[in-house]
């Protein structure tokens, strides 16, 4: 069930960075759903230092439910403290089709309460989700620079874990290099899920949820041959679309306020 209602509406210097040939810092702002039902923040370029403070500037001043990704990715620290916040806000991230969410660009999606994705390649199946191995930007030939890349690929192997990503597909960013992308596939897709693990639970305990269910083409297969049970299964979805949402949205409005809350005591602060 990727991607439901829900979302529908709507180291220069030792730093680490994940994608070459980067000039140009990331663009953000806040578009509303054609419905107008719906806002998402727009995280729109390569991600460099300084987004991170505008992304927060953006986030007290409007508000959304989702985050819009369409980035090749960055510099990873910025992506990574970005990610803290769009966890920590409960926001859902999206990925819409012929846009894009590479490198450390994965690193803001995997931390969506809600994380929806589209298919790059219908042929192969391959999502608009790519993946490859950190990177410091100015390697140098000593054992000490090469001791910092292994390190720094052990500390990232070690964020990914934290976040609960199947290991299998952190292998694989670790084993694939800078200069390749992984395009996740379909299958990867799902194994990763829609949700978090722990929001999954909430949600497989509250609203009755199951991973991928059924989807747009299953609708059809069951429409051909027994119409009753399509309608059936149809129902059973918007059922728990409408509580996922309900809980989604409750917990977005809660984690906003909270946010807001520890910004301004920051503020008025000394």
């Amino acid at each position: 069930m990727i991607g439901t209602k829900f979302l529908k509406n709507f180291f220069v210097g030792g730093l680490l960075f994940f994608t070459a040939q980067i000039t140009l810092r990331a663009e953000m702002r806040v578009e509303t759903s054609p419905s107008g039902k719906s806002r998402a923040y727009v995280i729109s370029g390569n991600i460099t230092k300084g987004d991170y403070e505008e992304f927060i500037k953006l986030v007290i001043k409007e508000r959304a439910t989702a985050v819009r990704l369409n980035s090749r990715g960055g510099d990873l620290e910025t992506a990574l403290q970005i990610g803290v916040e769009v966890k920590n806000l409960g926001l859902s991230t999206v990925v819409k089709e012929n846009d894009v969410c590479a490198s450390a660009c994965f690193f803001i999606w995997a931390n969506g309460s809600m994380r929806f994705a589209a298919t790059r390649d219908k042929g192969t199946r391959e999502q608009n989700i790519g993946l490859h191995r950190p990177y410091l930007s100015s390697p140098m030939s000593n054992e000490l620079s090469l001791d910092r890349q292994r390190q720094e690929q052990i500390r990232i192997g070690r964020v990914l874990e934290g976040m609960l990503i199947p290991k299998r597909l952190s292998d694989i960013m670790m084993s694939r290099p800078s200069n390749e992308i992984y395009w996740i596939s379909e299958s990867d897709l799902k194994e990763i899920g829609e949700h978090p693990p722990e929001i999954e639970e909430l949600l497989i305990n509250k609203c009755d949820y199951k991973r991928g269910a059924w989807d747009h083409e299953s609708y059809v297969r069951y429409k051909l041959m027994d119409t009753q049970r399509a309608d059936t299964l149809q129902a059973e979805l918007f059922k728990v679309e409408a509580c996922t949402g309900d809980i989604l949205g409750d917990r977005l409005f809660e984690l906003r306020r909270k946010f807001l809350t520890q910004k301004q005591d920051i503020r008025k602060r000394p």
